[in-house]
Protein backbone atom coordinates (compact mmCIF):
# COMPACT_ATOMS: atom_id res chain seq x y z
CA UNK A 1 0.00 0.00 0.00
CA UNK A 2 2.88 2.37 0.93
CA UNK A 3 4.38 1.98 -2.15
CA UNK A 4 1.33 2.78 -4.14
CA UNK A 5 0.44 5.79 -2.34
CA UNK A 6 4.08 6.81 -2.73
CA UNK A 7 3.48 6.10 -6.15
CA UNK A 8 -0.08 8.35 -6.61
CA UNK A 9 1.64 11.09 -4.56
CA UNK A 10 4.83 11.25 -6.53
CA UNK A 11 1.81 11.39 -10.13
CA UNK A 12 0.18 13.93 -8.30
CA UNK A 13 3.32 16.21 -7.60
CA UNK A 14 4.51 16.16 -11.19
CA UNK A 15 1.31 16.89 -12.32
CA UNK A 16 1.95 19.90 -10.35
CA UNK A 17 0.34 19.15 -6.36
CA UNK A 18 -3.24 19.90 -5.31
CA UNK A 19 -4.07 23.79 -6.11
CA UNK A 20 -0.91 23.54 -6.83
CA UNK A 21 0.78 22.66 -3.32
CA UNK A 22 2.61 19.15 -3.32
CA UNK A 23 1.68 16.42 -0.76
CA UNK A 24 4.32 15.68 1.56
CA UNK A 25 4.15 12.20 2.43
CA UNK A 26 5.28 10.68 6.31
CA UNK A 27 5.63 7.24 6.98
CA UNK A 28 4.87 4.89 10.17
CA UNK A 29 5.04 1.49 10.72
CA UNK A 30 1.79 0.56 12.77
CA UNK A 31 2.95 -3.24 13.20
CA UNK A 32 -0.22 -4.50 12.83
CA UNK A 33 -0.74 -3.72 16.11
CA UNK A 34 -3.01 -1.40 17.91
CA UNK A 35 -0.69 -0.14 20.28
CA UNK A 36 2.68 0.24 17.97
CA UNK A 37 -0.52 1.98 15.53
CA UNK A 38 -1.68 4.43 18.27
CA UNK A 39 2.18 5.74 19.31
CA UNK A 40 2.67 6.31 15.18
CA UNK A 41 -0.60 8.18 15.08
CA UNK A 42 0.05 10.34 17.66
CA UNK A 43 3.65 10.93 16.30
CA UNK A 44 1.89 11.69 12.78
CA UNK A 45 -0.78 14.17 14.03
CA UNK A 46 1.36 15.82 17.16
CA UNK A 47 4.92 15.88 15.15
CA UNK A 48 4.66 15.76 11.80
CA UNK A 49 0.65 18.04 11.76
CA UNK A 50 -0.55 15.65 9.24
CA UNK A 51 -4.10 16.59 7.87
CA UNK A 52 -4.95 12.99 6.79
CA UNK A 53 -4.14 9.24 7.98
CA UNK A 54 -3.83 6.45 5.14
CA UNK A 55 -3.64 2.43 4.75
CA UNK A 56 -4.10 0.65 7.97
CA UNK A 57 -5.64 -3.32 7.09
CA UNK A 58 -6.21 -4.33 10.16
CA UNK A 59 -9.42 -3.86 11.38
CA UNK A 60 -8.56 -3.93 15.16
CA UNK A 61 -5.69 -0.85 14.24
CA UNK A 62 -7.65 1.13 12.48
CA UNK A 63 -10.28 1.32 15.28
CA UNK A 64 -7.42 1.81 17.73
CA UNK A 65 -6.62 4.78 15.68
CA UNK A 66 -10.08 5.74 14.90
CA UNK A 67 -10.65 8.15 18.05
CA UNK A 68 -7.47 10.16 17.83
CA UNK A 69 -8.21 10.96 14.51
CA UNK A 70 -11.99 12.17 15.49
CA UNK A 71 -10.60 14.15 18.16
CA UNK A 72 -7.66 15.91 15.81
CA UNK A 73 -10.18 16.29 12.80
CA UNK A 74 -8.03 14.38 10.90
CA UNK A 75 -9.21 12.24 7.66
CA UNK A 76 -8.32 8.80 8.02
CA UNK A 77 -9.17 6.27 5.26
CA UNK A 78 -8.33 2.50 5.71
CA UNK A 79 -9.22 -0.54 3.82
CA UNK A 80 -10.16 -2.47 7.19
CA UNK A 81 -13.05 -4.47 6.92
CA UNK A 82 -14.68 -4.08 10.20
CA UNK A 83 -18.43 -2.45 9.98
CA UNK A 84 -17.54 -1.06 13.43
CA UNK A 85 -14.89 1.36 11.61
CA UNK A 86 -17.74 3.53 10.09
CA UNK A 87 -20.43 3.17 12.49
CA UNK A 88 -21.10 5.96 15.20
CA UNK A 89 -20.37 9.20 15.04
CA UNK A 90 -17.22 10.29 13.48
CA UNK A 91 -17.93 13.83 11.79
CA UNK A 92 -17.05 12.43 8.31
CA UNK A 93 -13.31 12.22 9.26
CA UNK A 94 -13.40 7.98 8.90
CA UNK A 95 -13.91 6.27 5.49
CA UNK A 96 -13.10 2.77 4.69
CA UNK A 97 -12.37 0.90 1.19
CA UNK A 98 -13.68 -2.33 1.98
CA UNK A 99 -17.08 -3.24 1.88
CA UNK A 100 -19.12 -3.79 4.54
CA UNK A 101 -19.39 -7.12 6.02
CA UNK A 102 -23.00 -7.57 5.01
CA UNK A 103 -22.01 -7.07 1.11
CA UNK A 104 -18.87 -9.47 1.50
CA UNK A 105 -21.40 -12.02 3.60
CA UNK A 106 -24.30 -11.70 0.61
CA UNK A 107 -21.20 -12.58 -2.30
CA UNK A 108 -19.32 -15.47 -0.31
CA UNK A 109 -22.95 -16.71 0.16
CA UNK A 110 -23.82 -16.41 -3.59
CA UNK A 111 -20.79 -18.11 -4.58
CA UNK A 112 -21.10 -21.05 -2.17
CA UNK A 113 -24.92 -21.60 -3.11
CA UNK A 114 -23.98 -21.48 -6.29
CA UNK A 115 -21.35 -24.41 -6.02
CA UNK A 116 -23.04 -27.65 -5.85
CA UNK A 117 -20.64 -29.84 -4.73
CA UNK A 118 -20.51 -27.73 -1.08
CA UNK A 119 -22.75 -29.06 1.20
CA UNK A 120 -20.92 -28.74 4.68
CA UNK A 121 -18.88 -25.18 4.75
CA UNK A 122 -16.25 -24.57 7.54
CA UNK A 123 -15.50 -20.92 8.10
CA UNK A 124 -12.02 -20.29 10.19
CA UNK A 125 -11.30 -16.93 11.17
CA UNK A 126 -8.49 -15.04 12.92
CA UNK A 127 -10.29 -13.44 16.06
CA UNK A 128 -10.53 -10.15 14.67
CA UNK A 129 -13.36 -7.19 14.96
CA UNK A 130 -14.45 -8.40 11.52
CA UNK A 131 -14.29 -12.11 12.14
CA UNK A 132 -17.51 -12.72 14.22
CA UNK A 133 -20.03 -10.06 12.31
CA UNK A 134 -18.15 -12.11 9.04
CA UNK A 135 -18.89 -14.99 10.14
CA UNK A 136 -22.92 -14.70 11.43
CA UNK A 137 -23.41 -12.81 8.06
CA UNK A 138 -21.62 -14.68 5.16
CA UNK A 139 -22.39 -18.44 6.02
CA UNK A 140 -25.69 -17.85 7.63
CA UNK A 141 -27.10 -16.65 4.02
CA UNK A 142 -25.88 -20.02 2.93
CA UNK A 143 -27.89 -21.97 6.18
CA UNK A 144 -30.60 -23.03 3.70
CA UNK A 145 -29.00 -24.80 0.87
CA UNK A 146 -26.39 -26.72 3.35
CA UNK A 147 -26.87 -30.33 4.71
CA UNK A 148 -25.68 -29.39 7.24
CA UNK A 149 -25.05 -26.16 9.57
CA UNK A 150 -21.61 -24.53 8.75
CA UNK A 151 -19.13 -24.92 11.35
CA UNK A 152 -18.01 -21.33 12.88
CA UNK A 153 -14.41 -21.43 14.83
CA UNK A 154 -12.46 -18.39 15.62
CA UNK A 155 -9.30 -19.03 15.98
CA UNK A 156 -6.63 -17.08 18.33
CA UNK A 157 -3.61 -15.28 16.75
CA UNK A 158 0.27 -16.54 17.68
CA UNK A 159 -0.58 -19.91 19.12
CA UNK A 160 2.26 -22.48 18.54
CA UNK A 161 -0.24 -24.59 17.24
CA UNK A 162 -3.82 -25.11 15.41
CA UNK A 163 -3.98 -28.50 15.30
CA UNK A 164 -6.86 -28.40 17.96
CA UNK A 165 -8.79 -25.70 15.32
CA UNK A 166 -7.83 -27.88 12.40
CA UNK A 167 -9.20 -31.37 14.26
CA UNK A 168 -12.35 -29.62 15.02
CA UNK A 169 -13.02 -28.29 11.75
CA UNK A 170 -11.93 -31.47 9.39
CA UNK A 171 -14.04 -33.54 12.01
CA UNK A 172 -17.06 -31.97 10.21
CA UNK A 173 -15.78 -33.41 6.98
CA UNK A 174 -16.44 -29.91 5.06
CA UNK A 175 -16.27 -29.65 1.11
CA UNK A 176 -15.44 -26.27 1.66
CA UNK A 177 -12.87 -24.32 4.50
CA UNK A 178 -12.88 -21.05 4.12
CA UNK A 179 -10.20 -19.65 6.21
CA UNK A 180 -9.67 -15.50 7.25
CA UNK A 181 -6.19 -14.09 8.51
CA UNK A 182 -3.27 -12.42 8.42
CA UNK A 183 0.04 -13.50 6.27
CA UNK A 184 2.77 -12.67 8.42
CA UNK A 185 5.39 -10.18 6.76
CA UNK A 186 8.47 -11.00 5.32
CA UNK A 187 11.62 -10.07 7.70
Amino acid sequence: MQKAIVAVAERINKSGGIHGRPLLLFHEDDQTNPEAAVRAARKLIDVNKVIALMSTWASAVTLAVKPLAVEAKVFYISVSGADAITEGNHGGYIARTQPNTKLQGQVYAKWVLSRKEFKRVAYMALQTPFAVPSATTSWARSRPAASASPTNLIYEDKKPSYRSEITRVLATNPDLIMLEGYTRTPS
